[in-house]
């Protein structure tokens, strides 16, 4: 399935809301869930510095040192209902992104 909006978007815990929505309107049976988060593995690369010496991009760079790490939702559904929930999260990608509202909490 076509997932959504991602940090920036409309919603930040956008896999999990359609996850959510997906198996309530599916069934559980059908539908899974992975969250692919990078959270332990920091991202680096080697950089030249001026005086030709070679060191850690994180080391070097206060903004790349507070890059924070992807995360990736995937949200799979049994083949026999893939058009059908294609179908359907087209129509109800508004209503299942909408945030919850902090004051609803």
């Amino acid at each position: 399935m076509v997932a959504a909006e991602g940090r920036f978007g409309k919603n930040v815990k956008a896999g999990s809301a359609i996850f959510e929505a997906v198996k309530k309107e599916f069934g559980e049976e059908s539908v899974r869930y992975d969250l692919d988060s990078r959270e332990d593995k920091l991202i680096d690369f080697p950089v030249r510095l001026e005086d030709d010496r070679i060191a850690s991009a994180r080391s070097v760079s206060e903004v790349l040192s507070s890059v924070p790490t992807a995360a990736f939702d995937y949200v799979f559904i049994a083949q026999p209902l893939e058009d059908k929930a294609k179908k359907w999260l087209a129509e109800k990608r508004e209503e299942v992104l909408k945030p919850a509202r902090e004051d609803d909490a």
